[in-house]
């Protein structure tokens, strides 16, 4: 324990009451960076869900006629280029959630299975 009273000269200073206001705004500040953190990681989750799960569906879409083959071509072709860009954004998320998991914040079992699963989903 730290030494809260300091005496200089005549006077008698009680820093405890600083101290303690201090580790309650840090602890404030800790609390709303980590919510902030965590809203940018479901942001970025979802959109990589929805990313995925819009792509699937046209993707299964059976083509009528040559227009809607060269657009699934196109789209597939699309996504290939698109690979690169899109599995580097995999391990900042799970680094987002790792952070998240270090400073206590409750995270859903359901986010937590998203974010393990992003390859297997990337490559279905």
């Amino acid at each position: 324990a730290e030494e809260t009273t300091n005496h200089m000269r005549f006077l008698k200073v009680d820093c405890a009451p600083l101290k303690t206001s201090l580790g309650s705004h840090c602890d404030a500040w800790v609390k709303k960076f980590t919510g902030l953190l965590n809203n940018i990681a479901q942001a970025e989750l979802k959109s990589m869900q929805d990313y995925f799960e819009g792509h699937k569906k046209s993707l299964a879409k059976q083509p009528l006629n040559l227009d809607m083959l060269a657009e699934s071509v196109n789209l597939l072709r699309r996504l290939i280029e698109e690979k690169p860009q899109v599995e580097a954004r995999f391990e900042p998320l799970r680094e987002k959630y790792k952070t998240l998991e270090k400073f206590e914040v409750q995270v859903t079992e359901k986010e937590q299975m998203l974010v393990e699963r992003l390859p297997s989903d990337w490559a279905s």
